[in-house]
């Protein structure tokens, strides 16, 4: 998945500058190396590849020998399976799936995006390690907005991310969920505060 560059992220600052002028809801987007470190698994391989070299090992080796080659092993195995070109292979997809979802709602609160004061916060949430993205409207929108035009735009967000164009997926959402927006909830008082911030948020996970 490419990098937004400082260019495209000021483009993007710009772009939501432009669409908030024209409803009250508060766009953010949002990119997040990984949802979770997957420790356990990392470890519980490494444990499971260590006992089956302990088993093939000669007996007649010395028990220091032994346990030398065991920390060896584990040791070269936790480095390797860290990686996340092998770590993506031993974590299941379901897990992926449920740890990426809990961490998108756990940034859309940290961010405040359910303290606005017309309860309009919109996020587009990107999560690069389980490649996977999600649009999170506050209630004041899911109430405004029909769950089908949702939709609509979250499978072309999803789609435009699998093929690799993370600026352009921004770009494309945030310019369709933008026009639905400033149908569905429009500015209609003279003030519209700029209550969030328009610059893409990068996020970790604590233990990444």
């Amino acid at each position: 998945m490419e990098v937004i560059s400082s260019d495209e992220q000021q483009q993007l600052v710009a772009l939501i500058k432009q669409q908030e002028l024209k409803t009250t809801a508060e766009l953010v987007t949002v990119v997040a190396d990984a949802a979770d470190s997957y420790g356990i698994y990392v470890i519980c391989y490494a444990l499971v590849i260590t006992a089956a070299v302990g088993l093939l090992l000669n007996q007649s080796i010395s028990f220091l020998w032994i346990s030398f080659i065991e920390v060896a092993v584990f040791s070269i195995s936790y480095l390797i399976l860290r990686m996340p070109v092998i770590k993506t292979l031993i974590v299941p997809e379901a897990v992926k799936k449920n740890r990426a979802r809990a961490f998108s709602k756990q940034c859309f609160l940290e961010l405040n995006l359910h303290r606005t004061e017309q309860n309009s916060g919109v996020m587009f949430f990107v999560c690069h390690f389980e490649r996977y993205v999600e649009i999170i409207a506050d209630t004041g929108l899911d109430e405004a907005v029909d769950n089908g035009q949702w939709q609509v735009s979250v499978n072309q967000f999803s789609q435009t991310i699998k093929a690799g164009k993370l600026y352009q997926a921004y770009q494309e959402s945030i310019i369709n969920i933008g026009k639905i927006l400033a149908e569905k909830a429009p500015v209609t008082a003279e003030k519209n505060p700029d209550e969030l911030p328009n610059h893409l948020v990068v996020v970790s996970h604590p233990y990444n």
